[in-house]
């Protein structure tokens, strides 16, 4: 019986972390510089992705668990990068272009990292003010899953099953 309990209390502990209400951002106006393009002020643009899934990994250069999850959100970036609809991208809520020049030289992202500077993402996302913070977003823009702090294997897992399900969405 106490088996039982534990499972079904872990079980409803991952569901929570996919079964977020009414956090959304809007794909058609979600529009953030993107800090590592090789074009001269690029703009990374959620409805250029409208079937997509997006993972963002909200972070600041300071942030020493940020630092800790750079080589995981790469991983997770290669995970994904056979499969069209996943984009993974750093949000970072830095303002200064040479911190986001800083965050690039240190951590060579294999994503894009974009530029989040009045945390306009951040704030419709949020569970708490605590980053890291990572997002899964449907390409409608409703939060699907989230995880916070320094990625362990549950936190990977509830992100992958996360972009399962918002995968399962389809937008107009």
């Amino acid at each position: 019986m106490k088996t039982l309990m534990v499972t079904l209390g872990l079980g409803l502990m991952s569901t929570l972390a996919l079964a977020q209400g009414g956090q959304k951002i809007d794909p058609a106006t979600t529009q953030l510089p993107w800090m590592n393009s090789a074009a001269r002020d690029a703009v990374w643009k959620l409805s250029d992705h409208p079937n997509g899934v997006t993972v963002f990994e909200a972070y600041s250069i300071t942030c020493t668990y940020c630092n800790q999850n750079a080589a995981a959100v790469d991983a997770l970036a290669d995970q994904f990068k056979n499969d069209p609809r996943v984009s993974v991208l750093d949000l970072g809520l830095d303002s200064s272009p040479r911190d986001f020049a800083r965050w690039v030289a240190a951590h060579h992202p294999n994503h894009p990292v974009v530029k989040d500077a009045n945390h306009t993402v951040f704030n419709a996302l949020k569970q708490d003010d605590a980053i890291p913070q990572t997002f899964v977003v449907a390409c409608d823009g409703t939060l699907v899953a989230e995880a916070e702090g320094a990625w362990d294997d549950a936190a990977k897992q509830t992100l992958v099953d996360g972009i399962a399900k918002a995968e399962q969405v389809t937008c107009p």
